[in-house]
């Protein structure tokens, strides 16, 4: 008997995970909403976006007498998103947000923002497809609610900050040269 189609799931482990807290009752929607912007801050960390993220606020945040010239400008950065799915996504969303104009101010996180519900949503898709086909249509029903429950209560404001904003790791303590250096008595 197999632990749960969970297990044979074509995903990252973050989305695994989520998978699994998704089909278990045992689980809070709280959990599972925990689970899916753990993963999803994993699928952004994978990336490592730091330099396009940057990349993309300097045309952003660019003089507005060429406002005209930021969706080329953003478009010439395709090429560094190549190969990096939900880079390109947040370009696409920075791109439209460009275009449909307004304040300059935030739109790199409403641009974010537009990213995550289309990256989220994209694998909320993938995990319902999968059970689809591994289980029987009232278990992948209840796994469909509960992902739709969970990612209607992410704060996406705050996930898209923590990911155009990540919080650099602390670095190692200083080492101690002589004798006496050590700990405070």
């Amino acid at each position: 008997m197999s632990d749960g189609p969970y297990r044979s799931l074509n995903m990252r482990p973050g989305w695994k995970k989520a998978g699994k807290y998704a089909e278990k009752p045992a689980f809070e929607i709280d959990q599972i909403s925990e689970a899916i912007a753990d993963a999803t801050c994993a699928d952004w960390q994978q990336e490592d976006p730091a330099e396009f993220v940057q990349s993309v606020r300097v045309v952003i945040e660019g003089n507005d007498l060429f406002a005209d010239q930021k969706s080329i400008q953003l478009e010439n950065l395709r090429l560094t998103a190549s190969g990096h799915v939900f880079a390109s996504i947040f370009l696409d969303c920075a791109t439209r947000e460009v275009q449909v104009g307004g304040q300059k101010e935030g739109l790199d996180l409403r641009a974010m923002m537009a990213a995550l519900a289309i990256w989220i949503a994209r694998h909320g898709r993938q995990i319902e497809e999968h059970y689809c086909r591994e289980t029987d249509e009232r278990r992948a029903t209840d796994v469909r609610g509960r992902i739709e429950q969970a990612i209607k209560q992410i704060p996406k404001e705050k996930l898209a900050n923590r990911l155009l904003n990540p919080i650099p790791l602390s670095s190692k303590g200083s080492k101690h040269a002589g004798l006496d250096d050590g700990v405070q008595l």
